[in-house]
């Protein structure tokens, strides 16, 4: 899925850090730990917006910094 979102008021920086949880079924639950985070590398920010591609059945966490 694409995934953009407009930050209009802020003075957009860089990505701190983005990960997600994928490829598991849609029932599945961590009980035994073998489910791992994984980076999410197709993360960009252009002008005020923040782009993605996120992939299906997934959770995602993207962290950005910001200008004071």
């Amino acid at each position: 899925m694409d995934f953009e979102i407009k930050l209009a008021d802020l003075d957009l920086v860089g990505v701190l850090e983005a990960t997600q949880f994928s490829g598991y079924e849609p029932k599945a639950d961590n009980k035994d730990g073998k489910m791992k985070l994984r980076d999410l590398t197709d993360v960009k920010l252009i002008d005020d917006q923040l782009i993605a591609t996120l992939e299906p059945l997934s959770w995602n966490m993207i962290r950005i910094s910001v200008a004071n």
